[in-house]
């Protein structure tokens, strides 16, 4: 798979589970995954991309004025290294064994 190129910070989603990207050395990557934390389904983080990415920052978007309304959670991650690593994360309930979804992305420090 040939990795999409960026030379200003890349806005990664839900979109591009899966994919490759390339980044520069002391760039930065902003991601933005939905979900709904009211019904227990969150992102977990199970690897941040190191050694070649350092997380900088991990918010949540404020909820909606509607009841039980998804919001997003964002994650910035600063090049630190070169190489290539994948950030992965896992969507689902920290209980019981309900069906999981996984986001990868593949990242490549220039």
């Amino acid at each position: 798979m040939t990795p999409r190129i960026y030379f200003h910070m890349p806005t990664v989603n839900e979109s591009m589970n899966g994919s490759a990207i390339e980044i520069q050395l002391g760039g930065e990557l902003d991601l933005s995954l939905s979900e709904n934390s009211t019904t227990g389904y969150r992102w977990s983080m199970l690897d941040p991309g190191t050694p070649v990415l350092q997380l900088e920052q991990e918010t949540r978007e404020p909820p909606t004025t509607r009841p039980g309304a998804g919001t997003a959670r964002r994650w910035r991650f600063r090049a630190v290294a070169r190489g290539a690593a994948d950030v992965r994360l896992r969507h689902g309930r920290s209980w019981g064994d309900d069906a999981k979804k996984d986001f990868v992305l593949s990242v490549s420090v220039t």
